[in-house]
């Protein structure tokens, strides 16, 4: 009686942490707009110096600003 009350409760334990207590993930189509859900603090940016080149800088993003991909991801490099 012992050993099918421990491999009940065993069953039940894992059903519930399978059932939804851990993370999602949400998948994003490449290309689309995030929106921040929070201040992220110096973040690694790229500027554009006042000859047009770019600088590589450090900045704060604030809550509820949309971040984008680049449109040229090689452009950089």
């Amino acid at each position: 009686m012992t050993r099918w009350r421990m491999v009940l409760g065993a069953t039940l334990c894992a059903s519930a942490c399978v059932s939804g207590c851990g993370n999602r993930a949400i998948v994003v189509p490449p290309g689309e707009p995030l929106r921040l859900r929070e201040t992220l603090r110096d973040v690694k940016v790229w500027v554009a110096g006042a000859d047009g080149t770019e600088i590589p800088v450090k900045a704060d993003l604030p809550e509820g600003w949309y971040v984008l991909p680049d449109v040229e991801p090689d452009s950089l490099r």
